[in-house]
């Protein structure tokens, strides 16, 4: 659980003060997100690699249904038989590495090309 800390004087930050006293993760900017995602270096790919290789089966499954065209979160979910909670995560972790866009509500497109078995880099 991450918190972000608000004023001690103010009765509305009562909750997040007492959150981070029970240990939730004190975040003061976005790299102690990134850094406790493990997520350094995400985002930055080498020069002349344009194409993505899935990580593991389930981002593959999730990108064979994500184009340019926006896809709502529940289309994607019935189209690869995943439980929205995966979906919905997997989700997450793709945007935050910048392999897909949320565009709208829930609905989420292609940032990048993803390599196929029979694709070339050009």
């Amino acid at each position: 659980m991450f918190c972000v800390p608000g004023s001690i004087f103010s009765p509305n930050s009562l909750a997040t003060t007492q959150l981070i006293q029970q240990g939730a993760k004190l975040i003061m900017d976005y790299k102690d997100v990134v850094e406790e995602l493990n997520l350094a270096g995400i985002g930055e790919r080498p020069p002349m690699q344009p194409l993505f290789t899935p990580y593991n089966d389930t981002e593959a499954s999730l990108l064979s249904h994500i184009t340019y065209v926006p896809a709502h979160i529940d289309e994607l979910g019935r189209l690869s038989g995943l439980p929205i909670s995966t979906v919905s995560g997997t989700l997450a972790m793709m945007e935050l590495k910048g392999l897909i866009q949320q565009v709208g509500p829930t609905s989420y497109v292609h940032t990048r090309k993803v390599a196929t078995p029979c694709s070339t880099v050009n």
